[in-house]
């Protein structure tokens, strides 16, 4: 039991630190476009 929540607790510490890098990139993508 104890290794399925540490196991969920990783995925997710994974999927949002992906999840902060693709919208940091979309913002950086969206203030380029705002500039030209």
């Amino acid at each position: 039991m104890e290794n399925k929540t540490l196991y969920f607790i990783f995925v997710r510490a994974i999927l949002l630190i992906k999840v902060k890098s693709s919208v940091s990139t979309f913002g950086k993508v969206v203030k380029v476009v705002d500039e030209k």
